[in-house]
């Protein structure tokens, strides 16, 4: 008798994220206790938002942000903390390097206008 190999698979990734996220190509200002950067987020929750860049702060780092949303007039400004880093990858380079930064106490104003963005657009990601 002949043993039956099965193929094993990893398990889904958990998604741990408590708000929907939504695609955004927007200018980005972050200015941190060391650099001062200008770039594109990539996309962005009522809870923070993925600033792509070869070059991202510590985890943990706080940085002054200002970000555009097309449904808002101005940009928006907020405190936020580096809370991950998605470093280069050869074996993936659809994905963009970057930081995933976390606001720190937004204003209404910066709610209000995330939240009426991210109810006009289709979820960046599904389960």
């Amino acid at each position: 008798m002949i043993p039956i190999r099965r193929k094993r698979t990893a398990p889904a990734p958990v998604e741990r994220r408590a708000c929907q996220r939504v695609a955004l190509v927007a200018e980005v200002t972050i200015d941190s206790e060391h650099n001062l950067y200008w770039g594109l987020s990539e996309n962005v929750s009522e809870a923070g938002l993925f600033v792509c860049t070869f070059r991202p702060e510590p985890i943990g780092t706080e940085v002054d942000l200002s970000f555009t949303l097309p449904t808002h007039e101005g940009p928006l400004s907020v405190r936020a903390r580096v809370q991950w880093v998605r470093e280069p990858c050869l074996f993936h380079a659809d994905l963009a390097p970057g930081m995933g930064l976390q606001f720190i106490d937004p204003s209404d104003e910066v709610l209000q206008a995330v939240r009426a963005f991210v109810r006009c657009r289709e979820p960046a990601f599904y389960e």
